[in-house]
């Protein structure tokens, strides 16, 4: 019996059945280590002996210039490359495909304007200008380029790079997120004032507890006027609800309410002679084609008409040529109308600046004048009487100045406590005492 399995064979139609069963491994192998040759250096088959092998002799003599002081030596070791560094390094001898690269270097540091110039100078003969002259020169053409710094750390914390315009806002929000130096934009609404009016208005001249005749009589003027509005609207509100309606009886109720129900509503009146038969009411009618006298005549109308309609615009601009004067102080009169109608407009915009928003469902109301009458006017400031409440007038500055919204003060009820006695408390039992036998 052979050891020797018998090859299968498999179709290999499809790239997927050719990738399945077809072994590439020692193909990758040897790519592989030709790669790993390439980043090494030459091929071993290419090198040489002395490249491949080393031979023994003696051992070197130290050279004199070695350096032997400690602090010498650590000094070389901060200064040069770190050993954890080795592996940015590049490990590969492969040559550089591209050759030929343009590696562009800064003026100030090749000089190439000076070398050409120089160069020319000596081609030409003529007297070469001093060092002196050279460095100058070299200073003045390093000064007008705009030298770019590399050496700069990009992160460092006390860099004023986010400053710049070219800057978006999301990339300041995303790469510095966190730290002091991004502030993030407050909303406009949260800068701007709420209202335009002042925190703190001072109180009318006739409030105080010495006030003038004058601003006294002002401030009693205000609230008469707010009394009458008040009761005109009240007056309204009961002429327009319960005074519209009459008191009437039961009878005039019904008969009222028996001819507004029948109202439209036509009575048909049977006819004597009634032949039993069905009559509609609305017979129905012929259609009845136009002869041709009739579509000729219809036609002749309708050009009447067309050119009755002509005349009379031809007529009404003759009329409009002859009333340019009426006409200019018809479009005065409705200039006038449009400035009254703007100055109106732009006078409530101002009012409704200082107005209180719709805030809530509940309008805003304006707090009741404090006033004394004339009779609690005492001059002096122990015998005043007391009127309004500074919480109350602080919190209606709030609600005018849109800082809060307007509510009405909430009156918790009280549950109802149902009362009763317990049974081991109630007054109506009487206490028995056990007395000895010959006693009173």
């Amino acid at each position: 019996m052979s050891l020797i399995q018998k090859k299968r064979r498999v179709s290999k139609k499809s790239k997927l059945s050719w990738r399945k069963h077809v072994d590439i491994t020692d193909v990758e192998n040897f790519l592989e280590e030709k790669r790993l040759e390439e980043r090494l250096g030459k091929p071993v088959s290419e090198k040489t002996d002395d490249e491949l092998f080393l031979i023994d002799a003696l051992p070197t003599p130290k050279p004199k210039n070695v350096i032997t002081s400690k602090q010498k030596r650590r000094k070389l070791l901060r200064e040069s490359i770190p050993k954890c560094f080795s592996i940015l390094t590049s490990y590969t001898e492969v040559a550089d495909p591209l050759g030929k690269r343009n590696h562009v270097k800064t003026q100030h540091k090749s000089e190439p304007v000076l070398k050409k110039k120089i160069r020319k100078l000596e081609i030409k003969g003529s007297v070469i200008p001093s060092l002196r002259a050279i460095k100058t020169r070299r200073k003045k053409l390093i000064s007008k380029e705009k030298i770019i710094d590399f050496a700069r750390d990009a992160w460092d914390k006390n860099s004023k790079d986010e400053d710049q315009e070219w800057i978006n806002d999301d990339t300041k929000k995303h790469t510095l997120h966190g730290r002091s130096q991004y502030r993030k934009s407050v909303p406009s609404n949260v800068l701007s004032k709420p209202s335009i009016l002042p925190a703190i208005e001072p109180p009318h001249p006739g409030m105080s507890y010495n006030p003038n005749f004058k601003d006294h009589q002002e401030l009693m003027k205000a609230v008469v006027e707010k009394e009458k509005k008040l009761m005109k609207e009240e007056l309204h509100l009961e002429r327009v609800t319960s005074g519209m309606f009459s008191k009437v009886t039961v009878n005039e109720r019904d008969t009222n309410w028996l001819v507004e129900m029948s109202q439209g509503l036509t009575k048909i009146e049977e006819s004597d002679h009634s032949d039993g038969e069905y009559k509609s009411i609305n017979p129905p009618v012929k259609n009845k084609k136009k002869d041709l006298k009739q579509r000729r005549r219809h036609r002749e109308h309708l050009k009447t008409q067309h050119e009755q309609r002509l005349k009379k615009k031809q007529k009404r601009k003759l009329t409009d040529i002859q009333k340019i004067n009426v006409i200019e102080q018809e479009i005065n009169k409705e200039s006038k109308k449009t400035d009254l109608i703007k100055s109106k407009r732009i006078k409530k915009i101002e009012y409704k600046k200082k107005e209180p928003k719709r805030l809530s469902t509940r309008k805003f109301e304006e707090e009741e004048i404090q006033f004394n009458a004339p009779e609690n006017i005492s001059g002096n400031l122990r015998n005043v009487v007391k009127e309004g409440d500074i919480l109350v007038d602080r919190f209606k500055s709030f609600e005018r100045r849109n800082i809060l919204r307007p509510s009405s003060k909430h009156h918790h009820k009280k549950g109802k406590f149902k009362k009763f006695t317990r049974p081991g408390h109630k007054d109506d039992w009487k206490c028995t005492v056990a007395r000895p036998s010959g006693t009173l």
